[in-house]
């Protein structure tokens, strides 16, 4: 490397210069020093500026930094490529690159511009990344009608199931929070298609297709979706689906059914603090509604003294002095 730096320092003009840049940039990435290529690079430039043939050595040093991890190094490359290279073949790529680099740094304002300029161009084939990009983005900022189309856009362009997944899941997290309950199920029912693609996708769909349908009223459908999630899936999401089941129950009318279905099935979910006391706290109120005001109390005092959860803890005093008014 010493030899590289020797013969750019001192020889600038020499006819093999351009071999000098090259074997200089891949020692400095191996090395991991990427970022001190730039300098180099500058000053070669400034002693040829007529030279073309460094364009593609440029945007391979700034794609270096990218990824090596040096985000903020490869936004100044990739804005200096651009601004030298208006008219190169490879300026979305070059944009997208940028606009990578500022979704690194959670530069997202940034980062949607340059998507959204990407975009634009229907045939390039940048716009795939960039339409994920976006559809992540919007979803992120609460901008769920915005981010629909770009969510639609990349399923349809989807070419694994991981894709596919991605933007199911994209897609009935919006629609829950547009109140589409039949797209939430659609989308939900989509997932589950694929499989176990992750550890967390078939709980998750289970438990928005459970929640839509309680909310659509559908009763019977809800109870099935939820307690197939908590019998097969001893997570989180199996914890809150026993939770919504037990309290379904209750809303009915079937206080003694739905302590019981907390008896037997609790104790798979005990490693969920927040939904663990959940359960402990339901079955106080159907107590009181049994008139067993007594166990109630001491129910919510096990709680009071044994939950792990603060926000459990403070939920269950808040029972315990309404109890005590009556």
């Amino acid at each position: 490397m010493k030899d590289y730096k020797t013969l750019l320092d001192n020889f600038p003009n020499a006819s093999n210069i351009d071999q000098a840049l090259v074997g200089l940039q891949e020692s400095l990435v191996l090395l991991g020093r990427a970022g001190e290529f730039s300098n180099y690079m500058s000053a070669y430039r400034r002693a040829n500026p007529d030279n073309q043939s460094v364009q593609q050595l440029e945007f391979e040093s700034a794609k270096s930094l990218f990824l090596s991890g040096k985000f903020r190094d490869a936004v100044a490359a990739f804005g200096t490529y651009m601004r030298n290279y208006p008219q190169a073949a490879n300026q979305l790529e070059a944009k997208l690159f940028l606009a990578e680099s500022h979704f690194r740094l959670e530069n997202t304002t940034e980062a949607a511009r340059l998507y959204q300029e990407i975009v634009q161009v229907k045939a390039s084939p940048q716009r795939v990344r960039a339409v994920q990009r976006l559809a992540g983005i919007e979803l992120a900022n609460k901008q769920y009608r915005r981010a629909v189309p770009f969510f639609r856009e990349w399923r349809g362009t989807a070419r694994t199931k991981m894709d596919e997944y991605e933007s199911n899941r994209g897609l009935m997290q919006a629609y829950a929070a547009l109140n589409n309950q039949d797209s939430v199920v659609f989308f939900a029912d989509e997932i589950m298609r694929l499989g176990a693609i992750t550890p967390e996708a078939q709980p998750e769909a289970l438990l928005m297709k459970g929640k839509a349908q309680l909310a659509q009223n559908r009763m019977a459908q809800a109870s099935g979706t939820l307690t197939e999630l908590y019998q097969t899936h001893k997570t989180v999401q199996g914890a809150e689906a026993l939770y919504l089941v037990a309290e379904l129950k209750r809303k009915e009318r079937s206080f003694t059914a739905s302590n019981e279905l907390i008896f037997d099935e609790s104790s798979a979910f005990s490693a969920y603090d927040y939904w663990y006391g959940m359960f402990f706290i339901l079955l106080a109120d159907n107590y009181q509604e049994l008139g067993e005001t007594f166990q109630a109390k001491s129910t919510l005092n096990s709680v009071i003294e044994g939950s792990t959860n603060a926000e459990i803890r403070t939920k269950a005093r808040e029972r315990l002095k309404e109890l005590d008014k009556k």
